[in-house]
This record gives structure tokens, sequence and C-alpha cells, in this order.
């Protein structure tokens, strides 16, 4: 094949888009945008703050007596609660129609739809033949599921669960954007369906921290004190202690804060029982080392290669990180400057992918007939864009696991778009012409730099 025959991503027709590309593609270095950085910056910083504090604000009428603010701020410190939410919060997710139409219309194969049962830890596919079917319609596999043998299954105390239900269920994923906006981390959501005394799991503890938000019926939990501080799989063992510090019914208008290693048991009763499980998946500080890998063969030093002994004299050019005991230690130390630790964070950030995108629709209106008179639109950015640069005629931004460099004269939509209130595309600061503000708005939609949110 030629190379004429390869088909290339087109940045697309405003002329704007100077340039696009994943993250493994450029040399530059991320950063958090900050305030005391150059103009340019400072405006993506104040809009990356926005849209932040509008997260927030929306977190707070949600989950009333959970301050993500101060969450955001703690390291092992957290601390479980019990709160009382109201109704604002279910009847965003309506819980009962989505799992409803999920069942109805998504293909729920593992390890999309998996069971509990019997307090044994982890995950198993269908108990029995039916709950789910595969039929094999032309080149591919569709998994349905039969809720009235899901229903047989409940009454052989087995619990069913649909993992990263935000991946594919809309409220679940605009619930998500918020609060990985508010802590600058993943967030995924599992809901779990039972009925009688299904015991799930049986007591264990998680290795991030969960929000349980039931939406219908109830359960009765037991909630034990830590016994390591900071656990995590497969480094600590999965016991739970015997210090229970909250024991009670959890029904809908109630929510529980469980941090990362608090034990949790939970059975249920005669009531089909729905509850959210929210996962705060939050970067840890031995995710930083990681960083340092990656960074350090831009080091000459550290690409030399490993003596067959270490502990033996060695011969090198210049010098070796192996000369002596202390040499490979100290020039790692000289790594993990804060500038690295910073880099570390905003690398985290950038990578976390767009969760929902334009209907068929209305991208069909904005690309074909370039028409945006009457669409609303959003940035899908989910933890802020990152700074990677500027010269004089572009900026260069990080997101979405990629990193894009934008013409100047594009800042103050960008800008705008980027505090994610939701705008009519008509109200955004405009370019030099209606045609080249449609051209990069669509460029935008194509590199999911922009959302359309609804039609007014």
């Amino acid at each position: 094949m030629s190379s004429e025959d390869v088909a290339t991503p087109s940045l697309g027709d405003s002329g704007l888009v100077l340039e696009v590309g994943g993250m493994d593609e450029t040399r530059l270095l991320p950063r958090v945008p900050a305030l005391t950085n150059g103009e340019r910056e400072q405006a993506i910083a104040v809009a990356n703050a926005a849209a932040r504090t509008r997260s927030l604000v929306m977190l707070a009428n949600w989950l009333p007596g959970f301050d993500f603010e101060a969450y955001g701020q703690t390291t092992d410190d957290n601390r479980f609660q019990v709160l009382e939410i109201g109704h604002e919060l279910p009847d965003f997710l309506d819980g009962v129609t989505a799992v409803d139409e999920t069942m109805a219309s998504i293909s729920l194969e593992s390890p999309r739809l998996t069971f509990a049962h019997g307090g044994r830890q982890g995950h198993s596919d269908a108990p029995f033949p039916g709950i789910v079917e595969v039929r094999r319609h032309r080149d591919a596999n569709i998994a349905r599921l039969d809720p009235a043998t899901l229903f047989h299954c409940f009454e052989q105390g087995y619990t069913a669960i649909l993992n990263s239900f935000d991946a594919y269920e809309r409220r679940s994923a605009a619930f998500c954007e918020h609060l990985e906006r508010a802590i600058g981390s993943e967030v995924n959501i599992n809901v779990y369906v039972s009925r009688h005394e299904a015991a799930g799991f049986g007591p264990h503890w998680d290795h991030h921290d969960t929000v349980i938000v039931p939406v219908t019926g109830s359960k009765h939990w037991q909630i034990h004190a830590p016994t390591e501080l900071a656990p995590l799989l497969g480094y600590n063992e999965r016991k739970v202690a015997g210090d229970v510090v909250w024991s009670g019914e959890l029904e809908p208008g109630m929510a529980l804060v469980i941090p990362r290693g608090w034990g949790h048991e939970v059975t249920g009763n005669d009531s089909v029982s729905i509850h959210y499980t929210i996962g705060l998946n939050r970067v840890r500080a031995h995710h930083l080392l990681q960083l340092l890998t990656d960074e350090a063969p831009f080091y000459p030093l550290f690409r030399a290669d490993l003596p067959y002994d270490v502990d033996s004299a060695v011969k090198s050019y210049e010098r070796s990180l192996f000369d002596g005991p202390e040499d490979f230690p100290r020039e790692t130390a000289a790594l993990l400057t804060p500038e690295l630790i910073g880099r570390g964070v905003a690398n985290a950030r950038m990578r976390m992918g767009p969760r929902a995108f334009s209907s068929f629709g209305s991208s069909r209106q904005a690309l074909v007939e370039k028409d945006w008179s009457n669409l609303e639109v959003e940035s899908p950015v989910a933890a802020g864009a990152m700074w990677l640069g500027e010269d004089e005629e572009s900026y260069s931004l990080g997101l979405h696991a990629k990193h894009v460099r934008l013409a100047n004269e594009t800042l103050p939509m960008v800008e705008q778009l980027l505090t994610t209130e939701p705008v009519a595309a008509s109200s955004l600061p405009q370019l030099s012409s209606p045609e080249l503000t449609a051209d990069f708005l669509g460029d935008l939609l194509r590199h999911q730099f922009l959302r359309i949110s609804g039609v007014r």
C-alpha cells in the first residue's frame, strides 16, 4: 500500500486547529495552568477554575453535607459519613428507568453484567442459562438480558452488577463528569440489583473511596473501621475488622461515604434493591513514580546500560549511575522536582477522556448543514485543559490524551467553552466571519473538544 492510500485525519476546515496528536507524539511537557504565568495561560486557568466551581455547586446540591473541595485536599484522612441527601440526586439519576432502559437496549455480556453470590469475593458470569441469551446476528454476537430469568437468580441469593454503568448511561455519565471535575481523578459507577438477603461479596473493603446512593428498596449496612492505613489490593490482606462504627438501614434519600479500606457488609430484605456504587479512583502518590520512568530517558545517564554486577566497578565514557552506591539514588532524587510532580498531576488529568458525545441529529445539523443557530454547546473536558506552551501565533493544550495547537484568535471562544457552562453557540465570542466560526466549531466537535448539549 502506498503512502497515498493511507488516510490521515484532517485538522479541519477552519485552518485554526494547527496541530492535533496523541500525547506520546509530542515532547511538550504538560502542567496545570497557573494564574501566575502569561495571559493566555491565565485565561485557561480561570476557565478551569470556573468549571470546577460550577461542578462543586452542583455536587453540594446533590450530596449536601459532603465537602468535595475539602475532600480533594485529603490524602489518607477520609472519614466514613452518613448523608441525608433528599431526593434531588436520586431523581436526577432516575435509577429505575436507567436500569430498565439499559437492560432493554444494551448488549449485556460479561464484563458489563456480572454476579456476586454467597459472600464470595470476585465477580462471576451468569449463573444460569437463559439469563443472558447470546444471539448471533450476521457477524456480531448480541447478548440480551431476560429480566424474568434474572428474578430467578435473585431468589437464589444472587446479586446482579451492571459494571461501568456510566460508560453507557447518559445520566450517570453527567454525574461522573461533575465528580471528576471536582476531584481531578477518574470516577465510575457500578449498579447493584438484588432481592432478599443476598450476601453479595460478603464482608470486604474496596481499594478506592466509594459513595453509595440507593435509588429503590433498602439494605442493612454494617461499616467497619479500617485495619490498615491507605490499603491496596495485592499489598494488604482484605480482612475486615470487628470494630463496627455504624449499622443501619440505607434507603433512598440517604447516602454513605465509605473511604478506601473501611470494611462493609450488606444484607437485603424482600424488597428489590437498586443502589449505585460510585468509585472515586483518585490518583495515588506511587503513580507519580511511573512518570519518573517515562521522563528519565530524556537524561543520558538514565539511558546507559545496566552492568551485570552493580556492586563492582564499572566503565563509562564520563560517569555512571553505578560509580558508587549513592549515585543512582542521588540522581533519581534530583529528578523528583516540584515541576515533575506538577507534570504528573497534569498528565493524569489530561488523559481522562470524554464521557458522552453529541447526538447524531445535532451532529448532522452542525457538520453537514453547518447550522449552529439553535444549538447549545459545552466542553466535555473532565478535569480541565492542561497547558503545553505557546508561541507568538498559537497556544497548545493537553486534553483527552491529545495535544492540540490552536491559533491565538480562538482563545476567547475556547476560554468560554472550557467553563463547561452550556451556552448557545451563537452567543460565544465570534471569529472574523460566521462561516469561520461554524468551521472552527465543527473542527472542535470532530476532535471531541466540544459537545452539543441540546437544541434550543
